[in-house]
């Protein structure tokens, strides 16, 4: 009777054990997974802060890619070469000044900057 006695405390000591390993676990995934989480949502929130400014009469915003190399995005307006057709030329430059695309943006009419 004894043994089956000191078997069952054994029993419940392994399986007590074995749920703090588990809860042990789980907390470390959870604070791996937080501190990860708040990683990406600080690149995020950086990648996201462009400051657009304006020098004379093109506007400019500097912004770094994830890849960590910077770059520079302007828009100024062109002439479309057709009467009441409003142009804009928008380009990205990288930090050495090369362009890495460019467009034209054309319209007619007013434009609406409320979104």
């Amino acid at each position: 009777m004894r043994k089956k006695s000191i078997q069952h405390q054994m029993d419940g000591l392994v399986a007590l054990l074995l749920l703090g390993v588990f809860a042990a676990c789980v907390l470390a995934v959870l604070l791996t997974g937080a501190g990860v989480y708040q990683r990406l949502t600080e690149r995020d929130q950086a990648a996201a802060r462009l400051e657009l400014r304006q020098e004379g009469d093109v506007w400019l915003a500097d912004g770094n890619w994830e890849s960590g190399g910077a770059y520079r995005l302007t828009a100024q307006a062109v002439d479309s070469g057709v009467p009441g057709l409003e142009a804009v030329r928008v380009a990205v430059e990288d930090s050495g000044g090369a362009v890495l695309f460019a467009v034209d943006v054309t319209w007619q009419g007013e434009v609406d900057s409320r979104g």
